[in-house]
């Protein structure tokens, strides 16, 4: 998994993070990345990430518009728990959107061919009334057996 910080990008030393980008690549394993970790995926494979209009925070709905592989099994429209700031303005090449909401346009990614899958939102923060996270995460662990 691959998770991020609340730090703004600005502050990160880009050749600290082209560093990891480069580990993260050859290591050829599944990845799921989580917040600013989907952001990094975006950004070690091409696509391009910056400050949001606004921000989300909280348990909050997404729209599922792909529901194979990661987001198998839930429902049109889930509430998950977000906390970001930042978000993917460019997709990189082979990535798919799964999810958005209505005021970020990237909230879930899949690249199947990689192995890596990413969330904006944080699918380890759920309740019982508020599944879907422990299911993404189920869903995750299952594709990667």
């Amino acid at each position: 998994m691959l998770s991020g910080s609340s730090e703004p990008w600005s502050v990160r030393d880009p050749a600290e993070l082209d560093r990891l980008g480069e580990a993260v690549v050859s290591a050829g394993r599944p990845v799921l990345g989580i917040c600013a970790g989907m952001q990094l995926q975006a950004r070690f494979a091409g696509g391009t990430i910056g400050p949001y209009g606004s921000s989300e925070h909280g348990f909050l709905p997404v729209q599922i518009h792909d529901g194979a592989d990661l987001l198998r099994g839930l429902r049109a429209e889930v509430v998950v728990f977000q906390d970001h700031d930042h978000e993917i303005t460019v997709l990189p090449p082979g990535f798919r959107a799964l999810a958005s909401s209505p005021s970020c346009a990237v909230q879930a990614i899949a690249d199947p061919a990689r192995r890596w899958w990413g969330t904006q939102f944080h699918p380890e923060e759920f309740r019982p009334e508020h599944p879907a996270g422990e299911q993404v995460l189920r869903s995750f662990f299952a594709l990667v057996r």
